[in-house]
C-alpha cells in the first residue's frame, strides 16, 4: 500500500537523520554537551570514526582535514558525541537510567570502559557544571 511505503520511508529517513545528528536532538542534551566540552571536547581520531565521521559543512569525510577541522568545531564535535553515544549509550553507574554522568563517563573512558573511575578533575568539571 502507497500510505505504508511512505510512513515506511519517512521513518528510516528520520532515523537516518537523526543517526547522523541532523536536525534532532540526540541523547545527549545541549547543556551536558556543553559541561563535556568546556575544557575542549577532546575527541580522537577514533571516537571520530566511530562516531560515523561527521564533518564541519563543505568538508568531506574522506579528507586528510576533515578529523582536525570537527574536533576544533563545537558544532561538529557536538555532532560526534551525538553520534557516539546514538551508539554506545549505556548506564555506566548501574543507577538505572542514562543521563549526563554516563555520557560524560563513557566520552571521556571510551565505550567498553565507562563503568571504571573518571579522574577527579573530569568527574568535578561535571558535576560543578552539571549539578550532582
Amino acid at each position: 500500500m502507497p500510505g505504508q511505503e511512505m510512513v515506511a520511508t519517512l521513518l528510516l529517513v528520520t532515523g537516518l537523520l537523526y543517526t547522523l545528528g541532523v536536525g534532532a536532538q540526540g541523547p545527549v542534551d545541549d547543556f551536558c554537551i556543553s559541561c563535556i566540552c568546556q575544557d575542549g571536547c577532546g575527541m580522537t581520531y577514533n571516537y571520530w570514526i566511530d562516531a560515523g565521521r561527521p564533518t564541519v559543512q563543505g568538508d568531506y569525510a574522506a579528507a586528510n582535514y576533515a578529523y582536525e577541522n570537527c574536533a576544533n568545531e563545537y558544532e561538529c564535535s557536538s555532532r560526534a558525541i551525538q553520534n557516539y553515544m546514538f551508539r554506545y549509550q549505556r548506564d555506566c553507574n548501574n543507577d538505572g537510567k542514562i543521563d549526563c554522568y554516563d555520557h560524560a563517563s563513557i566520552h571521556r573512558l571510551g565505550s567498553d570502559a565507562c563503568g571504571g573511575n573518571i579522574p577527579q578533575d573530569y568527574r568535578f568539571q561535571i558535576e560543578s557544571c552539571y549539578g550532582t
